[in-house]
């Protein structure tokens, strides 16, 4: 199992979690055994050339560092280069892959092509893109130029096929190589998650404008215009008054007509006689009496004022007496 390290023990039990920088870098060394993975690890992590590793060791570091004035902290996975079942796990894991090749041994250079081929055909079926895994062909062991096999050139033509960036560095030589390419591949991932937010800020915009395009909301110029559309008006005080439905009360036949204005007429201040109290009094007496109005004699009414007879004008149309009309002639015989 892979476990995390620090350079140094005392940095591990002093610094908190919340002391180390946000960004992360991850890296993972891949090549043939021998090839001086491990050297350039540790060369990176303590500034230190060791000769001599275990081949079947495979760890995990970290290290935060300052790369243009940023703190990132970089993590760095050792691998031992005989595990290839693992390799869907390293490329899920990592940010960016060096694959190592020593430019002394040929079948160095020939495994790291295989890991090429295997690593555009595991993105492929892993949903893994390689847009977004930075991959760098790494030569090592440059301080032994003098017995060189894999030349520059196959290296850089073997990166431009594979769409690849290219180095070649050395542990052995000052850090400041070594340095400069774990720097360099801190840049290309940067770069690369630059490049990634910006395409999928642009993806997210078009379908954005994709749908509001393909959603369109009538107008309400549009909605009006519309046979099929639903037109709804609401109608004014006029309309409300003469769209009612309160059924009219119906007409008041002749004979009861004739008698309510007559009595209309009688009622009149203006238009009353002066009455003695005689009258007044016997009035009273029968309505008392017989609990019924007294009836109201025509020479009571002004001689002047003559009362149109309904018969004279268009009778209205016949109806059946109702029982309240049959009461009123009652009351008014």
């Amino acid at each position: 199992m892979s476990r995390y390290k620090s350079t140094n023990s005392s940095l591990k039990s002093h610094l908190s979690t919340s002391s180390l920088p946000k960004e992360e870098v991850n890296i993972v060394l891949l090549g043939k055994q021998t090839v001086g993975k491990s050297a350039l690890v540790v060369k990176y992590l303590t500034k230190r050339f060791i000769r001599e590793y275990d081949p079947f060791l495979e760890d995990t570091y970290w290290k935060p560092d300052v790369v243009d004035q940023q703190e990132v902290l970089v993590k760095v996975m050792d691998t031992y280069g005989k595990e290839d079942k693992r390799l869907p796990y390293y490329l899920k894991w990592a940010d960016a892959v060096l694959i190592t090749y020593s430019i002394t041994q040929q079948d160095s250079f020939e495994m790291a092509l295989a890991y090429l081929d295997a690593i555009s055909t595991y993105s492929k079926n892993l949903t893994v893109s390689t847009n977004e895994l930075v991959i760098i062909l790494l030569g090592n062991k440059l301080d032994l130029e003098r017995t060189r096999v894999v030349l520059k050139s196959e290296g850089e033509s073997t990166a431009v096929k594979f769409s690849c960036a290219f180095c070649e560095t050395t542990a052995v030589d000052d850090y400041e190589y070594v340095q400069q390419l774990f720097h360099r591949t801190v840049r290309e991932v940067r770069k690369e998650r630059e490049r990634t937010l910006i395409s999928n800020t642009i993806v997210e915009e078009s379908i954005a404008t994709e749908i509001s395009s393909n959603t369109n909301f009538p107008s309400p110029s549009s909605s009006q215009s519309s046979n099929s559309s639903v037109h709804f008006s609401i109608p004014n005080e006029t309309e409300k008054i003469s769209r009612s439905t309160i059924p009219l009360p119906p007409p008041m036949p002749a004979k009861l007509a004739h008698k309510a204005a007559r009595a209309a007429t009688v009622m009149k201040p203006e238009s009353q006689p002066l009455i003695s109290s005689s009258n007044k009094s016997s009035s009273l007496s029968s309505l008392n009496k017989t609990g019924s109005l007294p009836s109201v004699d025509s020479s009571a009414t002004l001689s002047s004022t003559t009362m149109p007879n309904p018969s004279s004008t268009s009778s209205p149309t016949k109806r059946t007496p109702s029982k309240t009309s049959s009461v009123f002639s009652k009351i008014f015989k």
